[in-house]
């Protein structure tokens, strides 16, 4: 099996205890595993998270801010704009063949580079844009963020020569803004079960005193996009039927005017004594989670899989989610799946879910080893095909031959070396998204055929 020499540029703090950040960290350390040489380009923003057998190249520290926040703001601008110099010198240095890309502000960076250089890059779509960007509030007015939310949805994709869609619903909105069908290639997100193996759930129980209550839990940061406000009028409604119950806001990273937010949310619902915000740990998540009784997402829209649906998977939770969240489960069989998104019908999913907590007999298969099929199939990246891709090469770096190159492996070669006049180079990036196909000339045993084509390699080959 050939190795690649892989740039993952994560636009983000990393490693770091949130969804974005932690999928890179599994991807890189399970390429790296197999053999592949993976060099992790990103901010200089990291949380204490060990991590093996990937190297690590950052941007310089800009500003006193050194706290990790979710979202946007002026700071990850300038990391994002210093990101095309430091993948550059990566590009120059260490002799990479595929740039990866996750999320918007990556690819962008990667797409030019790519550019530039003649590389081939992979963006790694897991949400969209739209779903997201207005919500912060960062963007003022409303209609200006939302406007740039869908330019970013369109231009992003169209940087790259092929996009890894997490969901078949990602899949069909890039194909509905116009990518090309041969670009796209759906690969659900991954996670290591094992890490859940050994959850211990009397720690938490004893620390927030709740050894035989009903505890609910939600993972993750407190964005307004994800749902809380849905979550803790849900609550309401729950706590009611069962005054016993306990609500746990497990986040990686909170910011402080989120956490007063919802604590006075809290408290005008009248839930406040029964509602515990902390922080975790990325080594304590399993046993906070081995703890619950429920987990829940309670976002109401999600293009691609959140990465604390995929953990509730791996620790066999019961799990209640709006149904535009989850596409991945299965109502009844693999989770409670609620639609429309509404805080009652959230709630009457917590309220059936913790029926069948209390008489497991009436499971019905919602637990545990239901989620096997989903973990070490469409979504683990422990077997070998989660992770391959076709790779479309249909840009207009000319590819001029695969010759033996170190290693004697077949190596690229390109017309637009990064030696290359500059100016023509960036004239090349900014050119029309969708070139024509060129013609190149493809090395196969001792002759060399010349053909039109869109495929080049397939470089992410898996292990047999």
């Amino acid at each position: 099996m050939r190795k690649y020499s892989i740039a993952m540029v994560a636009a983000c703090p990393f490693p770091a205890n949130h969804g974005t950040p932690a999928a890179i960290r599994e991807m890189s350390q399970e390429l790296a595993r197999r053999g592949h040489t993976v060099r992790v380009v990103t901010y200089p923003l990291s949380d204490n998270i060990p991590i093996s057998g990937v190297a690590i190249d950052r941007v310089c520290q800009i500003g006193f801010n050194r706290m990790i926040n979710v979202g946007p703001s002026y700071q990850r601008l300038i990391f994002d704009f210093l990101l095309i110099f430091k993948l550059m010198q990566v590009v120059r240095r260490h002799q990479i063949d595929i740039i990866h890309a996750h999320n918007h502000e990556a690819a962008l960076v990667a797409g030019i580079v790519g550019r530039l250089s003649g590389l081939p890059v992979i963006y790694n779509a897991i949400n969209t844009m739209i779903g997201e960007l207005p919500s912060f509030g960062f963007i003022r007015p409303r209609a200006l963020a939302v406007g740039l939310a869908k330019l970013l949805d369109y231009a992003t994709p169209r940087m790259a020569d092929a996009v890894i869609a997490d969901t078949a619903e990602l899949h069909r909105f890039l194909l509905d803004i116009g990518v090309a069908p041969e670009r796209v290639t759906t690969i659900n997100s991954g996670v290591c079960p094992e890490m859940f193996a050994s959850g211990d759930a009397s720690k938490v129980r004893g620390r927030f005193a709740c050894a035989n209550e009903p505890l609910i839990i939600y993972t993750g940061t407190f964005d307004e996009f994800q749902g809380l406000d849905y979550l803790l009028a849900a609550f309401r409604i729950v706590h009611q039927h069962d005054p016993l119950a306990k609500l746990l806001m497990v986040g990686s990273t909170i910011n402080p005017t989120h956490r007063s937010k919802y604590a006075r949310m809290a408290k005008k619902l009248g839930v406040a004594s029964r509602v515990t915000m902390i922080s975790c740990a990325l080594e304590e998540l399993p046993d906070f989670l081995a703890a619950a009784d429920i987990a829940v997402v309670p976002r109401p829209e999600s293009a691609g899989i959140p990465t604390k649906l995929l953990n509730y998977m791996a620790a066999g939770k019961a799990i209640v989610s709006f149904e535009k969240s989850a596409t991945i489960l299965e109502n009844g069989k693999t989770g409670r799946l609620v639609a429309p998104a509404t805080a009652e019908g959230l709630a009457e999913g917590l309220l059936a879910s913790s029926q069948i907590v209390i008489w497991p007999w009436n499971w019905g298969g919602m637990r545990g080893a239901s989620y096997s099929d989903v973990l070490t199939g469409a979504a683990s990246w422990s077997k070998s095909k989660e992770y391959t891709i076709r790779y479309a090469r249909n840009r207009w770096p000319t590819v001029i031959g695969c010759t033996v190159g170190r290693g004697g492996q077949p190596r690229c070669e390109t017309r637009n070396p990064l030696n290359q006049s500059f100016s023509g180079n960036c004239f090349k990036v900014f050119r029309n998204f969708d070139p024509p196909f060129p013609e190149k000339k493809v090395r196969d045993g001792p002759t060399i055929q010349t053909k039109q084509t869109k495929f080049l390699l397939s470089p992410y080959v898996t292990d047999e």
